[in-house]
């Protein structure tokens, strides 16, 4: 079940006792507890009949015991068991212990007063579990991906559309790209740039400008093409301006290795014959991020790609060693790669 199907079940009062929720959309995790809560239980009685679990704090034993207990005064009680690692090969970041036999048990002949919701926000789920093959068989899951980039924009527009604005082409473009195609920070940013239209409730792309800031990768992505251009004004200020956001040096340093292996992948594969569909399933990287990599490895050379990523391993190993100071290291690589026509 995907999450409008899911929104037209709760509103319909056709709750089921065990949710599982799974996947890496933050919007869709967070509106779905919020109406299994707000639909389920009267709003007099959540503070005694809603119950909110970090799994990482504590068992799903509690988890289960608290689905157990009959609700306090009420009619009706949500237990929301939230990071649901268990579910997946990851391996445990806490010390708590999960025994999930009495998850097991409890599916067998769940509390028909309790709706219990496992909340997983992982890309996947360690399908060769016994609990995951149970809780597929015996509760109700829920799809919580990101949406692709086509259903993204239409979501979007509708939302705009409910709240009596509208974007152009460029403005929706722009937005999306800004957002970092995730539905969680589009809503939020949706919100920002409608206290700030007129009666008209146009969204210009100079408002996307203003209002919307770059997203660290978008910034990083800026600053590869400006490299690659050998852009030295453009390339210090996008770098000044990643500082000033707090980022560290070590992280932007990562990143751009990290893009630029992308690119020299592209390269690599392109050559050997992949198209499109074949390199989105051979990288697993999101459609808007392998098309602008496809732009950036038609303009340079797979040679000069590698000198790059050559370059920049041998940054990290001085910096990871001690024999440089990040800050510094990276701003002077940036120049030296610019003033270098040789390269």
């Amino acid at each position: 079940m995907n999450y409008q199907e899911a929104l037209m079940t709760i509103k319909n009062g056709d709750v089921k006792s065990v949710y599982l929720l799974y996947g890496t959309e933050r919007y869709f995790v967070e509106d779905l507890t919020k109406r299994f809560q707000n639909e389920v239980v009267n709003k007099d009685d959540q503070s005694l009949n809603v119950v909110t679990l970090d799994m990482t704090q504590q068992s799903v034993q509690t988890a289960v015991k608290e689905a157990e207990t009959l609700p306090f005064f009420g009619d009706k009680k949500v237990v929301i068991a939230l990071n649901c690692s268990f579910l997946t090969g990851q391996q445990a970041k806490s010390s708590i212990e999960h025994d999930v036999s009495y998850l097991e048990n409890y599916l067998k002949n769940p509390l028909v007063d309790t709706t219990l919701v496992l909340v997983a926000p992982y890309e996947k789920l360690d399908q060769r579990k016994k609990i995951v093959k149970s809780l597929r068989k015996n509760a109700m899951v829920i799809d919580c991906h990101p949406l692709d980039e086509k259903t993204l924009r239409d979501y979007v527009i509708r939302s705009a559309d409910n709240a009596t604005l509208k974007f152009t082409k460029e403005s929706l473009n722009l937005f999306v790209e800004r957002t970092d195609f995730s539905l969680d920070k589009a809503i939020n940013e949706l919100d920002k740039l409608n206290l700030a239209t007129d009666d008209s409730g146009k969204i210009t792309t100079q408002m996307v400008l203003e209002l919307v800031p770059k997203t660290t990768e978008e910034s990083v992505f800026d600053l590869v093409n400006q490299l690659l251009a050998r852009k030295l004004v453009d390339c210090l200020e996008t770098y000044q301006e990643l500082l000033s956001q707090k980022e560290e040096p070590i992280r932007i340093l990562a990143l751009l290795m990290s893009q630029f292996r992308l690119l020299l992948q592209v390269s690599y594969l392109q050559r050997s014959g992949y198209q499109t569909p074949d390199l989105l399933k051979a990288l697993k990287v999101h459609q808007y991020r392998l098309k602008l990599a496809q732009q950036s490895v038609r303009r340079y050379s797979t040679r000069l790609l590698e000198k790059v990523v050559v370059m920049l391993n041998q940054l990290d190993y001085d910096i990871k060693t001690g024999r440089v100071k990040p800050e510094i290291a990276l701003e002077l690589m940036l120049i030296r790669f610019c003033r270098d026509k040789a390269n």
